[in-house]
């Protein structure tokens, strides 16, 4: 993921590679800020464009060839960053936080369309796979 935006506190742990060591969240509406700028800088140019808030536009204002494939990252540097950042931010569970809230509405959004249960695009292939196969051993 880029890491243009990337909360400076993420990227320090980042770079230490003492992952077993949660850093304090000291200030939660500065660190919120700094990722819901830093999300806004991951996505495709679509999703920055047709926003007038501090989180990206909705999927609903996807057109014709407009995907997220932008957001398609693995690794320690990749989508998992984002989860574990989003968690650091969550309020205390005796508090209330609405943009915390709508950050992970919005990433749990992004992760449904990107895992694309709906269409099965991935079981088809691994399913007409699996028939080639078993045509092969008879």
């Amino acid at each position: 993921m880029p890491v243009k935006n990337r909360p400076e506190l993420l990227s320090k742990w980042l770079q230490s590679r003492k992952y077993k060591v949660m850093p304090d969240v000291a200030d939660k509406t500065a660190f919120g800020c700094s990722w819901c700028s830093w999300w806004l800088a991951l996505q495709p140019k679509w999703r920055q464009e047709s926003t007038g808030g501090r989180l990206p536009g909705p999927l609903s204002l996807a057109k014709g060839n407009d995907t997220l494939n932008a957001l398609k990252k693995g690794g320690a540097s990749g989508l998992v960053t984002v989860l574990i950042a989003l968690k650091w931010w969550a309020p205390p569970l005796t508090d209330s936080d609405s943009d915390w809230k709508a950050a992970v509405t919005d990433v749990f959004s992004c992760l449904e369309h990107l895992t694309d249960t709906g269409r099965g695009t991935k079981r088809k292939g691994n399913e007409e796979n699996k028939a080639k196969a078993k045509k092969k051993k008879t």
